[in-house]
């Protein structure tokens, strides 16, 4: 006898199994439904049978992969272009912060990171530091240059 006094529920083939995860696009409630027991039960085959464990990574995989091109396409926008291919709007503009997110995980090895390190080389920081910004402005009023002055105001 199972747990309280219940014959133990039969585990589903690996097949089975797959089917019911790849069914459920890795989600667990809805493979365990799809297999008619809970959650619990599930779980526990996951962690007693490494073959399943290694199905339930591979779907998270799939659907980790699904995600990612999901982010892609909000990232890069889609693009209205007329006959001649030429861009004249857009379907669905690009998104700045996951374009920003996306080339800082995927643009390292290339330079594309979003974070500054600023260091003193060893020695005490200086009590004030000012970022000094070129006032002169191009169309849209961006900065032509950007510099940092390192400054003691106590001497």
């Amino acid at each position: 006898m199972g747990e309280g006094g219940r014959p133990p529920i039969q585990m589903p083939s690996l097949d089975e199994f797959a089917t019911a995860m790849r069914e459920a696009n890795g989600n667990k409630t809805v493979a365990a439904a799809k297999l008619q027991v809970s959650r619990n039960t599930l779980q526990k085959w996951i962690v007693a049978n490494p073959d399943f464990k290694d199905i339930e990574t591979e779907e998270r995989k799939r659907k980790l992969d699904k995600l990612e091109d999901t982010a892609m396409i909000k990232a890069m926008g889609i693009p209205e272009l007329d006959k001649d291919g030429k861009l004249v709007g857009w379907k669905v503009p690009p998104d700045g912060p996951t374009l920003s997110k996306l080339l800082s995980i995927y643009g390292k090895d290339e330079g594309f990171n979003p974070s500054i390190d600023i260091t003193s080389g060893g020695e005490p920081l200086p009590r004030v530091i000012r970022l000094i910004e070129d006032t002169k402005a191009v169309g849209d009023r961006a900065p032509e240059n950007s510099a940092i002055q390192r400054t003691d105001e106590d001497g």
